[in-house]
């Protein structure tokens, strides 16, 4: 991205009366991130120097900036602007990205931050939440979109392996649905325990027509594998199909959150694997890209593919380097 094609190659271009060779005119022309990447100086101290941005991206993340902001900023709402924060860690190498998505009213969408370290290189990301403006909801979508952005993110940066903690409000079954697995069986067994308590609770509700249909999609279940929790968030059944009357009672029994209480009561095709994994103990997980079933079950909930490819035409074919369960340890 250079200068206009009608300047002379050998011509050097003037800025504040400053000669720069004409090579120099694409660090000076505005780009999409302009002011909305800071970079944290400590106490209290940010730069959104476009010259210091890029130069810190390059020379200390390894990445074009341009490739960084363009890449997180994937499948957003136009109307949308991303705001980037970066902080240095203690250790060299250690960097954490904080990022709001603003909605129209300049309120954050939605948030959310995540660690990288470009000595190993890994990945960690610590959280996305939904934030306070009003054009938020509580099932946009966004949230998909931004997690799938950092994992090609991610991908383009050489990194293979990212971590998480999939918990919170929505977190078990959101990261269930983005292809992460556990990592420690134990935490699995807690999450699973969870899960059959509140299935004791559904199944007293049901008519017997439901209550065998549950039944036969419990027996189905290999408890010990660890994408058992795969398994629950693809119960697609609607809970409003399955409780019919009940719903509303069965779930105001389980304590929710105001706000995931109130989502799972105004949505009329709300999966049956949802209001399991709600609001359950976290778990420490894993994606990891040399795993080939974990890569398409993140790309089919997208409806994308990593690189841009049309999700229809995905061509990337990772190398499998062994069942799922190695991940889990003792």
């Amino acid at each position: 991205m250079g200068a206009t094609s009608s300047m002379p190659v050998d011509l050097p271009v003037l800025i504040h009366g400053v000669s720069l060779p004409f090579w120099a005119a694409s660090y000076v022309e505005r780009r999409a991130w302009d002011g909305h990447i800071t970079l944290d100086e400590g106490n209290g101290a940010t730069t959104a120097s476009s010259f210091e941005v890029r130069g810190h991206f390059k020379n200390k993340l390894g990445l074009d900036v341009d490739i960084f902001y363009d890449t997180l900023l994937q499948k957003t709402s136009c109307d949308s602007v991303l705001k980037i924060n970066v902080k240095d860690g203690r250790c060299d190498g250690d960097y954490f990205i904080n990022y709001w998505l603003n909605g129209r009213d300049r309120k954050a969408l939605i948030q959310g931050q995540f660690r990288l370290n470009t000595n190993v290189p890994s990945a960690r990301i610590r959280n996305i939440t939904v934030g306070t403006s009003q054009d938020a909801v509580f099932e946009t979508g966004l949230g998909r979109q931004l997690a799938f952005n950092q994992f090609e993110l991610f991908f383009k940066m050489g990194i293979s392996r990212i971590g998480l903690t999939a918990g919170l409000k929505n977190g078990v079954y959101f990261w269930s649905r983005m292809g992460c697995l556990p990592v420690d069986k134990h935490e699995l067994q807690t999450v699973f325990n969870q899960i059959e308590q509140r299935l004791e609770v559904i199944s007293e509700r049901l008519s017997p027509e439901h209550k065998g249909k549950l039944t036969r999609l419990y027996a189905q279940l290999d408890k010990s594998a660890p994408d058992v929790l795969w398994k629950i968030a693809d119960w697609d059944i609607s809970i409003d199909s399955l409780l019919g009357e009940q719903k509303e009672s069965v779930i105001k029994t389980f304590a929710f959150v105001k706000d995931v209480q109130e989502a799972l009561l105004s949505g009329d095709t709300v999966p049956l694997g949802r209001l399991l994994m709600s609001e359950l103990q976290g778990f420490r997980a894993v994606f990891d890209f040399t795993n080939k079933t974990q890569v398409e079950r993140a790309q089919s909930y997208c409806k994308r593919c990593f690189e841009g490819t049309p999700a229809s035409a995905c061509s990337i074919t990772p190398v499998v380097t062994g069942p799922v369960h190695c991940l889990l340890s003792a």
